[in-house]
């Protein structure tokens, strides 16, 4: 079977969030949690996900720049090595043409991670590990060969961050040992979000207890209605996180700018 990409196949993915605003801020008062999502499938039966998050209007706006970045996808070889991962992210972003629109920067910079995104996901599948153990697997040439050094030399030449991987290659294998028993750090709103007169969802603070276990950092975002009401709802987020495991919060309030 072949091992080049067949298909590429969008979606456009939507949640109606704003009718229960979750997810608001003083920034963001009626999002629509959606994601411009992509499946890239190869002659052989395998595939790659990627996507990136929006908040509702504009979620077909990166479709259609991911959709811009087909030809530069399909009938590819599979990028299955760091020399072809990094090759694909060179010809999504040096289009001389799409370049115009930004390719470091806006819609376009967004929707070519989707798509570089989905490709990792493949080459990690076929070597059979989790994106985070593909990468620490590879060489300090390899890893080097990733980073686009164009904006970087001033600071840090490729031959400096060569001799600084090389420098903690002895370590490697103690690290990844270490991030297999605890897991790494992590980052996400899902135990809960702040809104509405009752202050706090409940049923969204119910942690998992390997979640909590871990070395990571709850976050709590206060949605819009509660930014008019006195701190009480707030009390409820340390009430209901109860003894146990510390787990690391933070609590992010968007301050909206004064009128001009």
């Amino acid at each position: 079977m072949s091992q080049t990409v067949t298909e590429f196949e969008l979606h456009d993915v939507r949640f109606p969030t704003s009718e229960q605003l979750d997810g608001s801020d003083a920034m963001n008062p009626d999002p629509d949690y959606s994601a411009a999502y992509v499946v890239l499938r190869l002659g052989d039966g395998g595939e790659g996900h990627g996507f990136c998050f929006t908040i509702g209007r504009g979620n077909e706006v990166v479709a259609a720049a991911m959709e811009a970045l087909r030809p530069h996808v399909v009938g590819r070889p599979a990028p299955f090595t760091a020399a072809g991962l990094a090759a694909l992210h060179t010809d999504l972003t040096h289009d001389s043409q799409l370049r115009w629109l930004g390719p470091e920067k806006g819609v376009m910079h967004m929707a070519a991670g989707v798509v570089v995104n989905a490709a990792w996901d493949f080459a990690a599948t076929r070597a059979g590990l989790p994106v985070w153990e593909f990468l620490a697997s590879m060489t300090p040439g390899e890893l080097v060969g990733l980073v686009d050094f164009r904006y970087l030399t001033d600071v840090l030449t490729r031959d400096e961050a060569l001799a600084i991987l090389r420098a903690a290659e002895p370590g490697r294998s103690e690290r990844a040992a270490r991030l297999r028993e605890r897991g790494y750090p992590a980052y996400t709103t899902s135990p809960g979000w702040a809104r509405g007169q009752q202050g706090v969802r409940r049923e969204g603070l119910r942690v998992p207890r390997r979640a909590a276990e871990g070395e990571g950092q709850g976050r709590r975002v206060p949605g819009r209605p509660v930014l008019d009401q006195r701190p009480r709802p707030l009390r409820g987020v340390q009430v209901l996180h109860g003894p146990g495991p510390s787990v690391p919060e933070v609590l992010v309030a968007f301050q909206p700018r004064a009128p001009a």
